[in-house]
């Protein structure tokens, strides 16, 4: 089944929203008691608040330090070892533009490891983004509603507290999972200010930025995806360095060979043409 952060489905009835794929308690298939289920979440309540109260220390203490070293700063150490990680971007060729995200292994490491092998097996390719309201949302689905097979399991670990703290700001990208999961290969692009996102449901993990020329486009797939369109993901890509030129999407590029191959072989049946003979042999 389709994935979306549960807390969205709970939070926001309103909105028609895809069942989640991990329910808020266990499979009752698997034959586990009332009683297991109360304390798992209440374990999962305290886990809950424990979190909360980390992430709001960490705002405090960054409110504190935002009007001497800025909003972005971080600790020269932390800078030093960030400058050392290749810069690597996952580039999505769509129908009405390219998408680039910055990603930040130093937020979390397992997280794009995992995002970036789903990406080279090729699974997005075809995909579309079937969600827009305050995030623009995609996975393995493709426009006919037929589910990619993935042969990945889960991320090993919820790593929204694991390394840099990012929060569930505009442009921000994160992964979309159930309760009491670590999410997969449903990915959200953040339209509004979500830091709520950062604690709910454990927290939704953010690994990846939005780069500032790819906001027209985001902006422009999620008006398509509320007006009823389904914008594909002709190709999903890992990218060292951002081309200056824009990719052409992968069916672009299909018929523009096309079109190339039937001009030539216009020019070159004509040397084909056999000549009738005449009566005389």
């Amino acid at each position: 089944m389709r994935i979306v952060p549960w807390c969205f489905a709970n939070v926001y009835p309103v909105l028609d929203l895809k069942v989640p794929a991990t329910p808020l308690l266990p499979n009752p298939g698997v034959g586990i008691s009332m009683t297991a289920c109360i304390a798992g979440i209440a374990a999962q309540s305290v886990v809950f608040t424990a979190r909360r109260c980390k992430t709001n220390r960490r705002r405090l203490a960054a409110s504190k330090l935002r009007p001497l070293i800025g909003a972005s700063a971080i600790s020269g150490e932390a800078q030093r070892e960030s400058s050392l990680i290749p810069k690597k971007y996952l580039l999505l060729e769509t129908d009405l533009g390219n998408v680039a995200m910055l990603l930040r292994p130093d937020s979390a490491p397992l997280t794009v490891e995992h995002v970036c092998r789903l990406v080279d097996e090729g699974l997005y390719n075809g995909c579309y983004f079937y969600r827009s309201d305050f995030v623009l949302q995609w996975g393995l689905w493709l426009p006919n509603e037929t589910e990619v097979k993935n042969p990945y399991p889960d991320i090993a670990a919820n790593e929204t507290d694991s390394g840099t703290f990012l929060s569930n700001r505009p442009g921000t990208v994160a992964i979309a999972h159930g309760i009491g999961v670590n999410g997969n290969s449903d990915i959200f692009i953040n339209l509004q200010d979500n830091d709520y996102l950062d604690t709910m449901s454990l927290g939704f993990c953010v690994f990846a930025e939005l780069d500032a020329k790819s906001r027209r486009v985001v902006k422009d797939l999620a008006e398509a995806v509320v007006n009823g369109l389904k914008p594909v993901i002709w190709q999903a890509s890992i990218e060292s360095q951002l081309q200056k030129k824009e990719k052409f999407p992968l069916a672009v590029s299909m018929q523009r060979s096309y079109d190339s191959f039937c001009s030539q072989w216009e020019d070159f049946k004509s040397v084909l043409v056999v000549k009738p003979k005449d009566e005389n042999g």
